[in-house]
């Protein structure tokens, strides 16, 4: 009986373990980090609470708080990146490049073209399908899709929603993050090819510093000139002007903006707006 009640007692304290834990230093270093994240944006980001109320970004906060210890790093800079985008400024959002190179990708590419989102790249096996139209991924229509995202990157218009959409929908810790694919499962490309027919593409996480891993990806590019699609790399983005909001006057950033504020693990810098919604303008915090 004795050994019974040990077992099951042993039992309760493993499952009682978080399945990811940081020590209490790095903690600590993370909670600094978000409050300094924080009170940096209250100090510098003009109407901080245009879009969102005070209270809301608190609660946000807290919530990020509360698993600090809980949470590897990607997850925690898309954290911090989701209390960011929530103050709904395409000019301002984290530098998590860094943190998402050295994660895992699914080696695909999209771009929207006409009112439709396309595959421009994909495995030299699966090159058949480059420049179908993407319907789904995992059962999700591409607006479901867009609007998961949309929570998690800063942006302020559409335009720039779908410029952050192509950039980082190749990234499994983003599609984890914002719930489009489960962590370590597989992605379903949904198509439609240019008469109707209908196809599945899946792909795998790969590695993203493992270069061995990864196949020959067969990239497409839009010709003005010539047929619609050639083969080579992709070189066309899309801009437009961008409608002044509240939370980003079209103003030169006053000096104070280009000083350090973010001491140790964080610095910020600056320009200043500009007419296109593509182009990374405004403030910016690397991680």
């Amino acid at each position: 009986m004795r050994r019974a009640v040990s077992l099951f007692l042993a039992l309760l304290m493993v499952l009682s373990v978080p399945a990811y834990a940081v020590g209490e230093d790095t903690a600590a270093q993370r909670r600094e980090d978000l409050d300094t994240l924080y009170e940096a944006l209250k100090e510098y980001h003009p109407n901080l609470f245009a879009n969102a109320a005070e209270e809301v970004l608190l609660a946000k906060k807290a919530e990020i708080e509360g698993r600090l210890a809980a949470v590897d790093d990607a997850t925690f800079a898309l954290d911090l990146q989701s209390l960011v985008a929530m103050i709904g400024d395409s000019h301002t959002s984290l530098n998590i490049s860094g943190v998402l190179s050295s994660g895992s990708m699914f080696p695909f590419s999209i771009r929207w073209f006409d009112g439709a989102w396309v595959v421009t790249g994909l495995p030299e096996t699966e090159a058949a399908y480059l420049g179908w139209t993407i319907e789904a991924l995992n059962g999700q229509t591409m607006g479901q899709v867009c609007d998961k995202l949309g929570g998690l990157l800063s942006s302020d218009n559409p335009i720039k929603l779908r410029r952050q959409v192509r950039q980082c929908i190749a990234s499994a810790e983003v599609l984890a993050y914002t719930g489009v694919v489960d962590a370590g499962a597989e992605l379903h490309l949904a198509l439609t090819g240019p008469d109707g027919e209908e196809a599945e593409v899946v792909l795998s996480a790969l590695s993203a510093s493992d270069d061995a891993a990864w196949p020959r990806v067969v990239q497409l590019r839009r010709s003005a000139t010539t047929s619609p699609w050639i083969l080579g790399m992709p070189t066309t983005s899309s801009s437009t002007l961008a409608r002044r909001t509240r939370s980003c006057p079209w103003r030169p950033l006053l000096p104070r903006w280009q000083r350090t504020c973010l001491p140790r693990t964080m610095t910020r810098s600056s320009s200043t707006c500009a007419t296109t919604a593509a182009a990374p303008t405004g403030c910016w915090f690397p991680f």
